[in-house]
């Protein structure tokens, strides 16, 4: 009933709150059951056969394993995934312990069978954590092991210098997308049914597949690909697909988005030419926008982002920041600088004279230079007229430029709330 209820609510727009709602009573039932089966088990039994109980539990995993493994595969999941999720279903389900219940209590299962198949079940049951925990890197040793089929069932289409694009997340269709508009040629390796049929009716060329595989990312073009961007979610997976590019295309050039920033070493060690943090990203571009309204120069501002992106974002994994550039961030916001404004039709400088313009007097900002159609006049004159899409060079203080700013395309008064 339970079961049924949940797929009834799942797609219902008040699943959320539901599952909200149950959440701990969820929690305490489950602390509960385990609770209960651990009371069912008779230690003593089990320590006198313990070799039987855990040559059973043993039994029950690989089973379950290769039957969950099996299953996968069957509804077209490369080897990789259908082992991973075996290996996380390999022990023993809750409605086990129902039918074991019913066994005993219809005689079908003796004390001492009942209590070897509790013994081997609850065993399956504490090694699920380690199981789980371990899938990725356990599949990862076994596809070491096994030799891998270097036949390849060649690329769809002959390509050169293209781009690889593992994944087709959110990070992957947005680059997608510009490669698209900027006539880059690439390709998406996507495991995802939906997201592969979206790239498909996107117009791009796809592999549906698992990217950690080799033939895969044979039959992508990776042999004479350029460059290899791995948006996924899984940074073991990266990790695996990295090596397995390598041993194809050493040349390639290896692009890897981590949301784990203790992910970025490793993934550096995997191949990683370079690793895209989203959270240092984040902070980098508020950073760039609040030195931008600050007025602090461009270059000072591109020079200090590259220096935070530089050497894997070492300065920012770093408790104390380095100086250097940080210190020429300080003394500009310190002292006056430059700025740029470019006039736009319809604002009040467009068509008016410096001189007009007062905006020495009423700002303290001076303009130094202005450039038109590519030319620039130094020191302009006062009765110079400025037309639209001229580029304005003002010097002085921040406060002096704010003030300019303000002068030369006043912000429109917020709208009245009513």
């Amino acid at each position: 009933g339970a079961f049924l209820a949940g797929v009834l609510v799942s797609e219902s727009e008040y699943s959320v709150q539901i599952h909200a709602d149950i959440g701990p009573l969820r929690d305490v039932f489950a602390s509960i059951f385990f609770l209960s089966v651990g009371m069912l088990v008779d230690l003593r039994a089990v320590a006198a056969d313990w070799l039987g109980v855990g040559l059973l539990a043993a039994g029950i995993i690989v089973l379950k394993l290769a039957l969950a493994g099996t299953a996968v595969r069957l509804l077209g999941y490369p080897l990789r995934p259908a082992l991973v999720t075996g290996f996380m279903l390999a022990q023993v389900g809750e409605f086990s312990f129902v039918l074991l219940g019913l066994g005993e209590q219809y005689a079908l299962v003796g004390p001492e069978l009942y209590q070897r198949l509790l013994g081997a079940s609850v065993l399956s049951l504490a090694a699920s954590p380690i199981l789980i925990q371990r899938a990725p890197a356990i599949v990862d040793w076994l596809s070491r092991q096994r030799a891998e089929d270097t036949q390849s069932a060649g690329p769809s289409a002959a390509r050169r210098d293209h781009v690889v694009v593992g994944g087709y997340g959110v990070n992957g269709q947005v680059l997608a997308r510009m490669l698209a508009h900027v006539r880059i040629p690439f390709v998406v390796v996507e495991l995802d049914p939906g997201y592969a049929r979206s790239a498909r009716e996107s117009g791009a060329a796809v592999v549906f597949g698992d990217c950690t595989r080799l033939e895969i990312l044979e039959h992508a073009g990776v042999r004479d690909a350029k460059m290899l961007v791995l948006a996924l979610s899984d940074d073991r997976a990266a990790a695996r697909a990295l090596h397995v590019a390598r041993e194809l295309n050493p040349r390639l050039l290896a692009l890897v988005r981590t949301r784990a920033l203790d992910s970025i070493s490793r993934l550096e060690e995997a191949g990683a030419d370079e690793v895209v943090a989203e959270e240092f990203e984040t902070g980098i571009e508020i950073l760039t926008r609040v030195l931008e309204r600050y007025h602090v120069p461009r270059h000072l501002i591109r020079t200090q982002t590259r220096i935070l992106r530089g050497e894997s974002y070492e300065m920012l994994r770093t408790p104390k920041l380095a100086s250097g550039v940080s210190d020429a961030v300080m003394a500009a916001l310190q002292a006056g600088t430059t700025d740029l404004f470019q006039v736009g039709p319809g604002t009040p400088a467009a068509g008016r004279s410096l001189a007009e313009l007062e905006l020495r007097q009423r700002s303290g900002a001076t303009v130094i230079a202005v450039v038109r159609d590519g030319q620039a006049t130094l020191s302009p004159p006062g009765d110079y007229r400025t037309e639209p899409n001229d580029i304005l060079v003002l010097v002085g203080s921040h406060a002096q430029i704010d003030g300019a700013f303000r002068l030369l395309a006043p912000e429109p008064q917020d709208a009245a709330v009513f």
